[in-house]
């Protein structure tokens, strides 16, 4: 799945992306271009709203934003824009978000 997190920071000229997995309670890192927070658990904020959303989910400044500005440390601390878009299967199951964040 690297190459899909690494293709996707390519095409957006961007510093970071990552895939993550989720579940009811937790969110799972599965691949990440650097240097993204190696936080995990249910602290990663922004994919479960990009997953709650089931649509692409933006936040143009993260630190401005007041329902996410406590969530620097999960884009590794730098990063400002966020850019997160639901995985969808087949069957419209959807495992997870693949995210772009760029400083």
């Amino acid at each position: 799945y690297g190459a899909f997190a690494d293709a996707a920071a390519a095409m957006l000229d961007a510093p970071m992306a990552r895939i993550c997995l989720l579940d009811e309670d937790d969110v799972w890192v599965s691949c990440a271009s650097a240097p993204y927070s190696d936080v995990a658990g249910r602290d990663l904020t922004l994919c479960r709203a990009a997953h709650a959303c089931g649509a692409p989910f933006k936040v143009s400044d993260v630190a401005e934003d007041p329902q996410f500005a406590n969530t620097l440390a999960e884009l590794g601390g730098e990063a400002r824009s966020y850019l997160g878009v639901p995985i969808r299967l087949s069957d419209g199951y959807s495992p997870g978000v693949l995210s772009v964040a760029d400083n």
